[in-house]
């Protein structure tokens, strides 16, 4: 696949969010991310009704999926989080994206119209990660 727009992202990960298993919340979310050659991996949150800190956010769904299917340095992270105008990940997702896509663009698409661009060290300034460990 060739470079998306920041729509087509958006919408892939809107289409990702159709598969979230949010039974307590009622608040999917769905991720895609892409890797510099081009390849998508989608993720979208799953809850465990019973226990909700055992749930998956969408981001790191999609960014674990990423790690096993072995694509290379993420280029970009779509999230599709209609249902919150102002949603953005949460910090537990922010160090993950830091950790795991340190370099990539973060598209949020929150109102299910205009994409908006920021980037993990937005998400997250002075992020500790392995950078700090010199790995």
């Amino acid at each position: 696949m060739g470079a998306l727009t920041a729509e087509a992202g958006a919408a892939l990960a809107l289409e990702a969010s159709r598969a979230a298993v949010v039974p307590a919340s009622d608040f999917p979310v769905g991720a895609a991310v892409v890797d510099e050659a081009g390849r998508v991996v989608l993720g979208a949150n799953v809850e465990v009704p019973t226990d909700w800190t055992r749930g998956l956010c969408a981001e790191r769904t999609a960014l674990v999926a990423a790690v096993a299917a072995g694509l290379g340095p993420i280029r970009t992270l779509y999230v599709a989080c209609v249902k919150a105008p102002g949603g953005t990940p949460c910090g537990g997702c922010r160090q993950v994206i830091a950790e795991l896509a340190p370099d990539c663009s973060v598209v949020l698409w929150r109102d299910g119209e205009t994409p908006d661009l920021t980037t993990p060290a937005a998400l997250l300034p002075g992020a500790f990660d392995g950078r700090a460990l010199g790995r």
